[in-house]
């Protein structure tokens, strides 16, 4: 997945997440995602492509240790 302002390249799909979606995204749920705005354009297959190989993260994670 890459950003590009103004490419002249193809792209095979562009998503448009607002920052509700992006909150949904990342908590793997694509339906709520798509019901906080995010729209998509293109061919949808890549994004399963993209989802099928991430791995949910693990809530317990430590950001800080002592």
């Amino acid at each position: 997945m890459t950003y590009v302002k103004d490419s002249d390249k193809p792209v095979g799909l562009t998503l448009t997440v607002p920052a509700a979606a992006l909150i949904a995204l990342a908590g793997g749920s694509m339906d709520a995602a798509r019901s906080s705005g995010l729209t998509t354009s293109g061919d949808q297959s890549q994004l399963a492509s993209l989802f099928s190989v991430l791995q949910p993260g693990d809530p317990g994670f430590n950001i800080v240790e002592p």
